[in-house]
Protein backbone atom coordinates (compact mmCIF):
# COMPACT_ATOMS: atom_id res chain seq x y z
CA UNK A 1 0.00 0.00 0.00
CA UNK A 2 1.54 3.43 -0.95
CA UNK A 3 2.28 6.16 1.56
CA UNK A 4 -0.11 8.77 2.09
CA UNK A 5 1.88 11.15 0.28
CA UNK A 6 2.30 9.02 -2.62
CA UNK A 7 -1.89 8.16 -2.00
CA UNK A 8 -2.28 12.22 -2.31
CA UNK A 9 0.00 12.79 -5.52
CA UNK A 10 -1.37 9.57 -7.48
CA UNK A 11 -5.55 10.81 -6.65
CA UNK A 12 -3.88 14.50 -8.20
CA UNK A 13 -2.71 12.34 -11.52
CA UNK A 14 -5.20 12.95 -14.67
CA UNK A 15 -3.24 9.89 -16.37
CA UNK A 16 -2.21 6.29 -15.85
CA UNK A 17 1.76 5.83 -14.74
CA UNK A 18 3.28 3.68 -17.43
CA UNK A 19 6.23 1.76 -16.08
CA UNK A 20 8.49 -1.05 -18.46
CA UNK A 21 10.62 -3.64 -16.87
CA UNK A 22 13.24 -5.20 -18.74
CA UNK A 23 14.63 -8.54 -17.37
CA UNK A 24 11.83 -9.29 -14.68
CA UNK A 25 12.72 -12.99 -13.54
CA UNK A 26 11.36 -13.00 -10.05
CA UNK A 27 8.50 -10.27 -10.34
CA UNK A 28 8.47 -6.24 -10.57
CA UNK A 29 9.90 -4.22 -7.67
CA UNK A 30 7.50 -3.69 -4.75
CA UNK A 31 7.57 0.13 -5.21
CA UNK A 32 5.72 -0.49 -8.41
CA UNK A 33 3.56 -2.83 -7.51
CA UNK A 34 1.93 -0.60 -4.87
CA UNK A 35 0.85 2.05 -7.15
CA UNK A 36 -2.41 -0.42 -7.97
CA UNK A 37 -4.15 0.60 -10.44
CA UNK A 38 -2.67 4.71 -11.51
CA UNK A 39 0.44 2.57 -13.05
CA UNK A 40 0.25 0.11 -16.65
CA UNK A 41 3.25 -2.41 -15.59
CA UNK A 42 4.42 -3.88 -18.90
CA UNK A 43 7.61 -6.12 -18.05
CA UNK A 44 9.67 -8.12 -20.53
CA UNK A 45 11.56 -11.58 -19.44
CA UNK A 46 13.35 -14.01 -22.07
CA UNK A 47 12.36 -17.24 -20.11
CA UNK A 48 8.80 -18.22 -21.41
CA UNK A 49 8.45 -20.43 -18.13
CA UNK A 50 9.50 -17.86 -15.91
CA UNK A 51 6.66 -15.62 -17.67
CA UNK A 52 4.17 -18.34 -17.30
CA UNK A 53 4.51 -18.42 -13.51
CA UNK A 54 4.49 -14.62 -13.12
CA UNK A 55 1.53 -14.04 -15.21
CA UNK A 56 -0.14 -16.61 -12.92
CA UNK A 57 0.72 -14.63 -10.06
CA UNK A 58 0.46 -10.74 -11.47
CA UNK A 59 -3.46 -11.65 -11.58
CA UNK A 60 -3.41 -8.75 -14.39
CA UNK A 61 -1.63 -6.13 -12.47
CA UNK A 62 1.31 -6.87 -14.61
CA UNK A 63 1.64 -8.42 -18.18
CA UNK A 64 5.28 -10.43 -18.84
CA UNK A 65 6.02 -10.77 -22.23
CA UNK A 66 8.53 -13.53 -22.69
CA UNK A 67 10.90 -11.54 -25.29
CA UNK A 68 14.11 -10.54 -25.23
CA UNK A 69 14.11 -6.86 -25.75
CA UNK A 70 18.55 -5.67 -27.34
CA UNK A 71 19.04 -3.02 -29.67
CA UNK A 72 17.79 -5.24 -32.88
CA UNK A 73 14.90 -7.48 -34.13
CA UNK A 74 17.48 -10.73 -35.39
CA UNK A 75 16.82 -13.07 -32.17
CA UNK A 76 19.47 -13.74 -30.01
CA UNK A 77 21.47 -16.50 -28.50
CA UNK A 78 21.09 -16.45 -24.75
CA UNK A 79 23.85 -18.32 -22.69
CA UNK A 80 22.15 -20.62 -19.85
CA UNK A 81 24.15 -20.58 -16.87
CA UNK A 82 23.72 -22.81 -13.59
CA UNK A 83 22.17 -19.81 -11.58
CA UNK A 84 19.06 -18.84 -14.05
CA UNK A 85 19.59 -15.33 -12.70
CA UNK A 86 22.97 -15.38 -14.54
CA UNK A 87 21.42 -15.84 -18.08
CA UNK A 88 22.69 -13.48 -20.37
CA UNK A 89 23.36 -13.17 -24.12
CA UNK A 90 26.84 -12.14 -23.45
CA UNK A 91 29.11 -14.95 -22.88
CA UNK A 92 30.12 -15.44 -18.52
CA UNK A 93 33.36 -14.39 -17.67
CA UNK A 94 35.46 -17.15 -17.03
CA UNK A 95 38.05 -15.78 -14.64
CA UNK A 96 35.16 -14.94 -11.91
CA UNK A 97 33.25 -18.39 -11.65
CA UNK A 98 36.70 -20.27 -11.39
CA UNK A 99 38.38 -17.78 -8.95
CA UNK A 100 35.26 -15.81 -6.79
CA UNK A 101 32.85 -17.78 -5.20
CA UNK A 102 30.29 -15.08 -5.76
CA UNK A 103 30.17 -16.00 -9.39
CA UNK A 104 30.32 -20.19 -9.61
CA UNK A 105 26.35 -19.38 -10.42
CA UNK A 106 27.57 -18.06 -13.83
CA UNK A 107 29.13 -21.80 -14.83
CA UNK A 108 28.07 -22.11 -18.47
CA UNK A 109 25.50 -24.90 -18.99
CA UNK A 110 24.26 -24.41 -22.29
CA UNK A 111 22.63 -22.31 -25.07
CA UNK A 112 19.13 -21.40 -26.30
CA UNK A 113 17.68 -18.87 -29.14
CA UNK A 114 15.26 -16.67 -28.37
CA UNK A 115 13.51 -14.37 -30.58
CA UNK A 116 14.20 -10.66 -29.49
CA UNK A 117 12.73 -6.62 -30.43
CA UNK A 118 13.55 -3.05 -29.55
CA UNK A 119 11.58 -1.69 -27.27
CA UNK A 120 11.02 1.52 -29.67
CA UNK A 121 8.88 -1.31 -32.09
CA UNK A 122 7.49 -2.90 -29.50
CA UNK A 123 5.91 0.48 -28.35
CA UNK A 124 5.36 1.79 -31.82
CA UNK A 125 3.51 -1.63 -32.28
CA UNK A 126 1.52 -1.64 -29.47
CA UNK A 127 0.47 2.25 -28.93
CA UNK A 128 1.93 2.32 -25.79
CA UNK A 129 2.36 5.90 -25.91
CA UNK A 130 4.73 8.20 -23.48
CA UNK A 131 6.55 5.43 -20.38
CA UNK A 132 7.15 7.22 -17.94
CA UNK A 133 10.03 4.81 -16.23
CA UNK A 134 12.51 1.98 -17.16
CA UNK A 135 14.07 -0.88 -15.22
CA UNK A 136 16.98 -2.42 -17.15
CA UNK A 137 18.61 -5.63 -15.48
CA UNK A 138 19.60 -7.90 -18.54
CA UNK A 139 23.53 -9.04 -17.02
CA UNK A 140 25.30 -7.16 -18.87
CA UNK A 141 23.24 -6.26 -22.05
CA UNK A 142 21.64 -2.97 -21.00
CA UNK A 143 23.39 -0.18 -23.15
CA UNK A 144 22.29 -2.56 -26.04
CA UNK A 145 18.81 -2.70 -24.81
CA UNK A 146 19.04 1.30 -24.14
CA UNK A 147 20.14 1.60 -27.77
CA UNK A 148 16.79 0.47 -29.03
CA UNK A 149 14.76 2.91 -27.41
CA UNK A 150 15.67 6.31 -28.44
CA UNK A 151 11.87 7.19 -29.00
CA UNK A 152 10.90 5.82 -25.72
CA UNK A 153 13.68 8.03 -23.71
CA UNK A 154 11.87 11.00 -24.68
CA UNK A 155 9.42 10.45 -22.27
CA UNK A 156 11.09 8.71 -19.82
CA UNK A 157 11.45 10.57 -16.17
CA UNK A 158 12.94 7.64 -14.26
CA UNK A 159 15.74 5.03 -15.34
CA UNK A 160 16.49 2.21 -12.54
CA UNK A 161 19.29 0.18 -14.03
CA UNK A 162 21.96 -2.15 -13.23
CA UNK A 163 25.26 -1.37 -13.93
CA UNK A 164 28.90 -3.34 -13.72
CA UNK A 165 31.86 -1.65 -13.03
CA UNK A 166 34.32 -4.63 -14.22
CA UNK A 167 33.38 -7.36 -16.25
CA UNK A 168 30.97 -9.81 -15.38
CA UNK A 169 30.56 -11.15 -19.32
CA UNK A 170 33.16 -10.91 -21.84
CA UNK A 171 33.38 -7.76 -23.85
CA UNK A 172 30.45 -5.82 -22.15
CA UNK A 173 29.77 -1.96 -21.71
CA UNK A 174 30.58 -1.11 -18.16
CA UNK A 175 28.93 1.94 -15.83
CA UNK A 176 31.18 4.76 -17.85
CA UNK A 177 29.81 3.62 -21.08
CA UNK A 178 26.78 3.41 -19.71
CA UNK A 179 26.59 6.69 -17.90
CA UNK A 180 27.71 8.17 -21.16
CA UNK A 181 24.80 6.90 -23.05
CA UNK A 182 22.18 8.40 -20.76
CA UNK A 183 23.91 11.71 -20.10
CA UNK A 184 23.90 12.51 -23.75
CA UNK A 185 20.05 11.31 -23.63
CA UNK A 186 19.51 14.09 -21.50
CA UNK A 187 19.93 12.28 -17.92
CA UNK A 188 22.13 12.59 -14.97
CA UNK A 189 22.95 10.24 -12.37
CA UNK A 190 20.91 10.27 -9.26
CA UNK A 191 21.87 7.43 -7.09
CA UNK A 192 24.39 4.29 -6.55
CA UNK A 193 22.86 1.67 -4.49
CA UNK A 194 23.40 -1.59 -3.28
CA UNK A 195 27.60 -2.23 -4.57
CA UNK A 196 28.03 -4.92 -4.26
CA UNK A 197 31.59 -6.54 -3.75
CA UNK A 198 32.96 -9.52 -4.38
CA UNK A 199 36.54 -11.43 -2.89
CA UNK A 200 37.68 -14.68 -2.77
CA UNK A 201 36.27 -15.92 0.15
CA UNK A 202 39.05 -16.07 2.29
CA UNK A 203 38.35 -13.61 4.72
CA UNK A 204 34.71 -11.94 4.93
CA UNK A 205 31.14 -13.31 3.09
CA UNK A 206 31.56 -12.16 -0.99
CA UNK A 207 29.14 -10.14 -2.78
CA UNK A 208 28.39 -8.17 0.37
CA UNK A 209 25.82 -5.19 0.08
CA UNK A 210 27.38 -1.79 0.89
CA UNK A 211 24.71 0.49 1.58
CA UNK A 212 25.37 4.77 0.79
CA UNK A 213 24.20 7.32 3.13
CA UNK A 214 24.01 10.79 2.21
CA UNK A 215 25.76 13.59 3.60
CA UNK A 216 25.16 16.16 6.27
CA UNK A 217 27.80 19.18 5.71
CA UNK A 218 31.04 17.57 6.62
CA UNK A 219 30.08 14.71 7.92
CA UNK A 220 29.79 11.44 6.09
CA UNK A 221 27.62 8.20 7.00
CA UNK A 222 28.58 4.97 5.72
CA UNK A 223 28.57 1.13 7.12
CA UNK A 224 31.74 -0.65 6.87
CA UNK A 225 32.67 -2.25 3.65
CA UNK A 226 32.96 -5.76 3.01
CA UNK A 227 36.83 -6.92 1.57
CA UNK A 228 36.55 -7.86 -2.19
CA UNK A 229 36.64 -6.05 -5.71
CA UNK A 230 33.89 -3.82 -6.81
CA UNK A 231 31.59 -5.52 -9.35
CA UNK A 232 28.47 -4.25 -9.79
CA UNK A 233 25.64 -1.62 -8.59
CA UNK A 234 22.24 -0.26 -9.19
CA UNK A 235 22.26 3.20 -10.83
CA UNK A 236 19.10 5.77 -10.94
CA UNK A 237 18.69 8.39 -13.31
CA UNK A 238 16.49 10.90 -13.78
CA UNK A 239 15.88 14.13 -16.40
CA UNK A 240 18.78 16.55 -16.17
CA UNK A 241 15.92 19.23 -15.88
CA UNK A 242 14.25 17.67 -12.82
CA UNK A 243 17.14 18.40 -10.29
CA UNK A 244 18.61 21.55 -8.38
CA UNK A 245 21.51 22.23 -10.49
CA UNK A 246 19.14 23.29 -13.50
CA UNK A 247 16.93 25.96 -10.67
CA UNK A 248 15.17 27.51 -13.21
CA UNK A 249 13.72 24.87 -15.42
CA UNK A 250 9.93 24.56 -15.88
CA UNK A 251 8.36 21.07 -16.05
CA UNK A 252 4.30 20.28 -17.52
CA UNK A 253 2.82 20.09 -14.04
CA UNK A 254 1.59 16.15 -15.00
CA UNK A 255 5.09 15.01 -15.69
CA UNK A 256 6.27 16.34 -12.43
CA UNK A 257 3.64 15.05 -10.61
CA UNK A 258 4.51 11.32 -12.30
CA UNK A 259 8.27 12.09 -11.41
CA UNK A 260 7.53 13.28 -7.76
CA UNK A 261 5.74 9.64 -7.34
CA UNK A 262 8.43 7.76 -8.97
CA UNK A 263 11.09 8.95 -6.79
CA UNK A 264 8.89 9.43 -4.12
CA UNK A 265 8.35 5.77 -3.81
CA UNK A 266 11.66 5.34 -3.77
CA UNK A 267 12.00 7.70 -0.52
CA UNK A 268 13.32 10.83 -2.49
CA UNK A 269 11.68 13.22 -1.33
CA UNK A 270 13.37 16.53 -1.63
CA UNK A 271 13.87 15.62 -5.56
CA UNK A 272 10.37 15.12 -5.57
CA UNK A 273 9.52 18.54 -3.62
CA UNK A 274 11.94 20.28 -6.77
CA UNK A 275 9.99 18.80 -9.53
CA UNK A 276 6.89 20.05 -7.89
CA UNK A 277 8.31 23.33 -7.63
CA UNK A 278 9.11 23.38 -11.13
CA UNK A 279 5.84 22.37 -12.23
CA UNK A 280 4.30 25.88 -10.59
CA UNK A 281 2.26 23.94 -8.61
CA UNK A 282 2.49 26.15 -5.12
CA UNK A 283 -0.29 24.56 -3.24
CA UNK A 284 0.48 20.64 -3.93
CA UNK A 285 3.96 21.56 -3.10
CA UNK A 286 3.43 23.32 0.06
CA UNK A 287 1.06 20.38 0.89
CA UNK A 288 3.43 17.66 0.01
CA UNK A 289 6.93 19.35 1.80
CA UNK A 290 4.26 19.39 4.81
CA UNK A 291 3.58 15.72 4.56
CA UNK A 292 6.96 14.79 4.07
CA UNK A 293 8.86 17.41 6.23
CA UNK A 294 8.82 14.98 9.51
CA UNK A 295 10.73 12.27 7.33
CA UNK A 296 13.55 14.42 6.82
CA UNK A 297 15.03 14.80 10.56
CA UNK A 298 17.87 13.36 10.30
CA UNK A 299 18.67 14.15 13.41
CA UNK A 300 16.16 12.72 15.44
CA UNK A 301 16.77 8.96 16.03
CA UNK A 302 14.71 6.72 13.55
CA UNK A 303 12.25 5.03 16.17
CA UNK A 304 11.00 8.72 17.13
CA UNK A 305 11.57 10.30 13.20
CA UNK A 306 8.96 7.48 12.36
CA UNK A 307 6.62 7.99 14.83
CA UNK A 308 6.40 11.69 14.58
CA UNK A 309 5.96 11.44 10.71
CA UNK A 310 2.94 9.49 11.48
CA UNK A 311 1.59 11.92 14.00
CA UNK A 312 2.06 14.58 11.39
CA UNK A 313 0.42 12.74 8.92
CA UNK A 314 -2.67 11.63 10.94
CA UNK A 315 -2.98 15.61 11.62
CA UNK A 316 -2.52 16.59 7.88
CA UNK A 317 -5.01 13.96 7.29
CA UNK A 318 -7.56 15.36 9.27
CA UNK A 319 -7.13 18.84 8.24
CA UNK A 320 -7.28 18.13 4.15
CA UNK A 321 -9.85 15.32 4.47
CA UNK A 322 -12.54 18.22 3.26
CA UNK A 323 -10.37 18.95 -0.04
CA UNK A 324 -11.87 17.52 -3.01
CA UNK A 325 -8.93 15.46 -4.09
CA UNK A 326 -8.65 13.98 -0.08
CA UNK A 327 -12.22 13.02 -0.41
CA UNK A 328 -11.10 9.25 -0.92
CA UNK A 329 -9.41 9.47 2.55
CA UNK A 330 -13.10 9.69 4.41
CA UNK A 331 -13.71 6.06 2.09
CA UNK A 332 -10.93 4.44 4.24
CA UNK A 333 -12.44 4.42 7.68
Amino acid sequence: MPSPAISALLNSLSSQLTLIDVGARGGVSPNWDDLGDEARLICFEADAEECDRLNALSQGKATYIPCALAGHDQGVEIHLTANPNSCSILSPNRALYENLPAFKGMRPIGTMRRPSMTLDRYCADHAIGDVDALKLDTQGSELDVLKGCAEVLKSVSLIDIEVEFNELYEGQPLFGDVDRFLRNHGFVLWRLNHLAFCSNGLLEDSAAPVLLHSVDGDAYQSVPQANGQLFWGDAQYVRREFVPTQPDAKLDREKALKGAILVGQQGHWDLALEMLRKSGDAELHSLLAAMVKPLGAAATPYPQQLAEAHAEVERLRGILAKRRWFDWLDKRH
